[in-house]
This record gives structure tokens, C-alpha cells and sequence, in this order.
């Protein structure tokens, strides 16, 4: 089975070399990377990667954000990958991860359990190697609407290890891997898999929700695990532009939710144009 690996960058070469050392270093080989460079002013320190193997660098003009970066690695490697998996520069994968993935897939074939988007448990990355604080266990929704990662910052403790798949609303987009086959029915254009409006934050949420409603399994997968540096621990150090874009994402989500929930977005997205 091809692994293609897409990375969108921006900016993010203090964390990239650890996120493709931890590639290079993966058991199973079969694989391919595409690093998209957002138009950062990285584009010379990216290039160093040129000449590796199963590398292929994309620069692009203007920064597409998540979305649009994202959206151009898969559309060139849909076609030629059996799993595509969507990786930030700041994820550290463990040596068996690929191999892993491999095994888990034939099993839920196996179990004709047929998934649109697998998440990994996913752990806060400890330079001292001691992982014991959950980073997200999956997307989940409070009643009144707020979205939020499962169990983070939390020491994890097994409480949400499952024997194989958990069913779960939305996957971290830190790290996903997404099936070809299900992206290329949900797509919304011909190659517009992540809604290119999002731009970037919650456009997990909303493709998860997009598979779902396709039928397509969103599982979570405590044994698969990987390692993320996050780049802001709270609401309180994001800017105003970004607190915006994050609350406009979430309205568009919720207003099909419920009243409540739509409410609740609305009032979160009218405080941060104020600025509060």
C-alpha cells in the first residue's frame, strides 16, 4: 500500500526537520512526502530537502492556508495513493507508525469497516521523552456547542483506549489520515477537499462531519500514536484576525446544529470582532 504524506508549512522550519527525520526513520518505506511551502520566508532553508529521496518540494505564490496547501498536495497525489496522510510540520511520528497504519487498515477491511478519516491519539511532544499529557483524542462537541479535543492536557491514563476503532465526531487536523476513495465522493468541487473558505481552524471538524454524513467511518485509534508541538496552548495568546477566522468557521458548523449551538456561535463571533 503508497502512503502519501502531505506537510503544509508556513514558517515552521524550527519544527520540520524533526517532523521528516521522524519519517525517514519509519520501518515501512512505501511512502511518499510532499512538503507545500505556504510563500513563508522559509523557501531557502526548505530547500535543503530537494535532493532526499521520496521528497518533493512545492513553493507556492500566495499563502492558501490549511486548506488550499492541503488541498493541493492531495489532488496530486489522490490518484496514485491507497492513504493519504495529512501531517503538520510540528508532528513527530514514532518508528512504527507507517507500519502500524498498514495493519490497521487490512483490519478494518477485514471487519468491512469502511473509514473516511482515522485520527491517532495523539500526545503533547516532550523534548525529555517523557509523553504523558494527551494533546487530543478526537473532536468532540458540549451541548451548547463549543468544539474541543478530547482529554487535553490531561495525564493520559488509558481511560480512552479502545480494543480497535471508537466512532468519534471529528479528527485533530494536526494529523489525519484520510481514505482516496472516500475524499474523492465527499470533495465538494473537483478539487476542493477542505473548504477552501476555512482557510485555516476547523476545517477538521467540518470535513469529519462532511464524511460523516456520506457514511463513512470517523474512528479514532488510541493505539496508533504520534507526538505534537501545538503552536498556541490557549484562546488568550491568538490574534483578533484569528480569533475571528476560528469563530466564523465555527458558525458556518453550527448553524445546521441546533439553535443553541448556532447562538452560541454567533455571540463567540460578534466578542471577537470586538475584541474580547
Amino acid at each position: 500500500m503508497k502512503i502519501s504524506i502531505i506537510i503544509v508549512t508556513y514558517n515552521s522550519g524550527k519544527h520540520l526537520d524533526n517532523a521528516i527525520q521522524s519519517i525517514n526513520a519509519q520501518k515501512y518505506k512505501n511512502y511518499n512526502v510532499i512538503i507545500i511551502d505556504n510563500n513563508s520566508i522559509e523557501k531557502d532553508y526548505i530547500r535543503k530537502y530537494n535532493d532526499r529521496p521520496q521528497i518533493e518540494l512545492l513553493f507556492l505564490n500566495d499563502n492558501l492556508g490549511y486548506c488550499g496547501g492541503n488541498n493541493i498536495g492531495i489532488e496530486k497525489s489522490i490518484d496514485e495513493s491507497d492513504l493519504l496522510l495529512i501531517m503538520n510540520p510540528d508532528i513527530v511520528l514514532p518508528n512504527t507508525f507507517c507500519s502500524d497504519l498498514i495493519s490497521l487498515t487490512k483490519e478494518l477491511e477485514s471487519q468491512k469497516l469502511e473509514f473516511g478519516i482515522i485520527g491517532p491519539k495523539l500526545l503533547k511532544f516532550d523534548s525529555s521523552n517523557e509523553y504523558s499529557l494527551i494533546d487530543s483524542t478526537g473532536i468532540f462537541q458540549k451541548w451548547y456547542g463549543k468544539w474541543y479535543d478530547r482529554g487535553q492536557m490531561t495525564v493520559d491514563d488509558g481511560r480512552y483506549d479502545v480494543e480497535l476503532v471508537e466512532q468519534i465526531p471529528a479528527i485533530c487536523g494536526a494529523l489525519m489520515i484520510l481514505n482516496p476513495r472516500a475524499l474523492t465522493r465527499v470533495r465538494l468541487n473537483n478539487d476542493e477537499y477542505f473548504k477552501n473558505s476555512f482557510f485555516m481552524y476547523k476545517e477538521d471538524i467540518e470535513l469529519s462531519l462532511r464524511m460523516k454524513s456520506f457514511g463513512y467511518g470517523v474512528f479514532h485509534v488510541s493505539d496508533l500514536v504520534a507526538y505534537h508541538h501545538r503552536g498556541w496552548q490557549n484562546r488568550r495568546t491568538m490574534s483578533k484576525r484569528v480569533k475571528v477566522m476560528s469563530a466564523r468557521n465555527e458558525l458556518d458548523i453550527n448553524k445546521t446544529r441546533g439553535i443553541i449551538k448556532m447562538i452560541y456561535s454567533a455571540v463567540k463571533l460578534l466578542l471577537a470582532q470586538i475584541g474580547i
